[in-house]
């Protein structure tokens, strides 16, 4: 695998403006959510009641049941998705990261391509401060939620609607979701007190009930994040509570996916009443996941420390009526790194060959035009944030440095899920090869790997492999200067986003 671009630098040539393909869509939307759990969204889960803006955009949209992200956290994630390639090529192996401006991102190809890029982002670990809008003009980089009313948002669907010649690509990375009992359990809450209310009540909890785990957990939420079993064990809670407790937090987190939706519903309503759906493209995805509550998980509502199935396997739908995708399942493994390639495909983007992102464009698949590619999608845990303390957590001793030898890694194939990792309880010291059926045991209750199967012997070299390859490529990352970020700017950063 090829490491940072920066080996081989950057081209500074300028490019005489394409012609637009006929068929090529005026309006380009990557709406792409932080800490989204798709079984909390009605497509991915026929029981929840409290997205109908997904589920109504589903109806439209090829729906991605088995897409999976580069890495539970954003820095890295939203790298892979902007960038295509993994951090081999991105060189993102923690946030805050600047990304080296040698790496050509989504935004760099479409104005290259002559459309009118816009970047809303609100998101601190992948933000333009972060690199990760280059090639998008300062004025049309703003930092806040892309949201319907947005008056740029407005002026940019007039002037579609009143210049058939005119094409915008608006990117837009943000959160409600992360870690979003912060967000909904302090400063927030009294705004959406009334639906938590009401979702709790439909949960079966007595509001008092529900207000008392809230407040438990507005108070616990850190220690909780990064050692969850020991946390309970020292807040007042009886065993027997504990399930409930963790369907409070549920409920608060539904919350804030209820309000991702009225967030989208939103922004897809404005293009539709500009009679501009059906000849735009709109990608929806996510960074990551985020995991609930289970009790054989090592931590319960995070991201990115595990290699849950929850945390890795995220949203993606696909709407565009005008190039001929066809609503439906799409049953086969896709990644995070394959999103650039086939947006640039679906819009008959010219990209230079040393500029074109390492993902797969699968274009043509999706539209019916070949047999879709058989994918194994590898996965990384991200290196712990330097300068942190967690050496008193469960945390600090699966991850006791910030060496990349601490990462774990996956590979998804088909159903199964292959994973080296320290995954034993009784022995956090010992990294061990897991396999686990995804059709019939999400949860990973069940390691499946036997030594004489040579399936799981290959897949397992294959990981092997991959890891040594990450530890590589992160040497050679870390001896680039132009992408650190002082220590003084990290803890900024990462207070803001809930970490310290």
């Amino acid at each position: 695998m090829a490491a940072g671009r920066f080996l081989s630098g950057c081209s500074s040539e300028q490019r005489a403006e394409p012609e637009s393909p006929k068929d090529q869509p005026r309006l380009v939307l990557l709406y792409a959510p932080c800490s989204v759990n798709k079984y909390f969204l009605s497509p991915y889960n026929n029981s929840v009641d409290n997205t109908p803006h997904h589920g109504r955009f589903a109806e439209k949209s090829a729906v991605f049941s088995k897409h999976e992200t580069e890495c539970g956290q954003s820095g890295p994630a939203y790298a892979s998705i902007f960038s295509g390639g993994q951090a081999h090529h991105h060189g993102i192996f923690n946030h805050p990261q600047r990304i080296n401006f040698c790496v050509p991102l989504i935004t760099e190809a479409f104005t290259n391509n002559g459309y009118d890029v816009y970047f809303f982002e609100k998101h601190y670990m992948a933000s333009a401060l972060m690199n990760y809008g280059q090639g998008t003009y300062p004025n049309q980089i703003f930092n806040r939620f892309l949201t319907g009313q947005d008056k740029v948002f407005a002026e940019i669907l007039n002037r579609l609607a009143s210049d058939k010649g005119y094409r915008a690509f608006i990117l837009t990375n943000f959160t409600v979701t992360h870690w979003p009992y912060l967000h909904y359990v302090n400063t927030k809450y009294e705004d959406h007190r009334e639906e938590a209310e009401r979702e709790a009540f439909a949960a079966g909890f007595e509001l008092a009930e529900f207000d008392r785990y809230r407040k438990l957990y507005s108070e616990n939420t850190r220690r909780l994040v990064f050692d969850w079993h020991r946390t309970i064990e020292s807040l007042p809670l009886n065993t027997s509570e504990v399930p409930a407790f963790a369907r409070a937090i549920e409920v608060l987190y539904k919350v804030a996916i209820g309000k991702l939706d009225r967030l989208f519903g939103e922004v897809v309503r404005q293009i539709e009443k500009a009679g501009l759906f059906d000849e735009s493209l709109i990608v929806y995805t996510a960074d990551h996941g985020e995991y609930t509550y289970r009790e054989n998980a090592f931590f319960n509502f995070a991201h990115g420390m595990q290699l849950s199935h929850y945390d890795i396997s995220v949203p993606l739908m696909i709407s565009g009526p005008s190039l001929g995708i066809t609503p439906g399942a799409r049953e086969y493994v896709t990644r995070s790194i394959d999103v650039f390639p086939t947006i640039a495909g679906l819009c008959g983007l010219s990209i230079s060959e040393d500029e074109k992102p390492p993902g797969r464009d699968l274009s043509t698949s999706l539209l019916g035009k070949e047999k879709p590619p058989e994918l194994v999608s590898f996965s990384h845990t991200m290196l712990r944030h330097e300068g942190m303390d967690y050496d008193d957590t469960l945390y600090g001793e699966l991850y006791p440095g910030a060496s990349p030898q601490s990462m774990w890694v996956s590979a998804r194939k088909d159903d199964l899920m292959f994973k080296i990792g320290k995954l034993d309880r009784d022995d956090l010291k010992t990294f061990k090869p897991g396999v686990f059926d995804l059709r019939s045991d999400p949860d990973e209750n069940f390691n499946l790997y036997d030594r004489s199967n040579s399936l799981h012997r290959g897949m397992m070299k294959s990981l092997r492999d991959y890891k040594e390859s990450l530890v590589h490529a992160h040497r050679l990352w870390r001896a680039n200067p132009e992408t650190g970020v002082s220590r003084e700017e990290q803890e900024k950063l990462l207070r803001q986003i809930g970490y310290l």
